[in-house]
């Protein structure tokens, strides 16, 4: 997928471990519905899987005084 053709044939012991592992599972879940498809594509289905989103609803949150503070957190890439 990351250069539009499939993955050469020495993945294919890294492509049965996680579908192994995706079909063992007691619960799959990913940050959306898009990963949890590409996972269907990639490694085929027979599995149930869930999205948890990441982030929160900022309707369930009040704004209030703010600070001189900074924070960060996340995934640097």
């Amino acid at each position: 997928a990351v250069h539009g053709v499939p993955a050469p044939a020495r993945y294919d012991a890294y492509r049965a471990a996680v579908r192994a592992g995706l079909l063992g599972a007691r619960a799959v879940v990913a940050p959306t519905q898009a990963m949890l498809d590409a996972a269907r594509r990639h490694h085929g289905g027979g599995w149930s899987g869930s999205v948890i989103p990441n982030g929160r609803d900022p309707r369930r949150f009040a704004p209030g005084m703010k600070e001189a503070r900074v924070l960060t957190a996340g995934r640097l890439w």
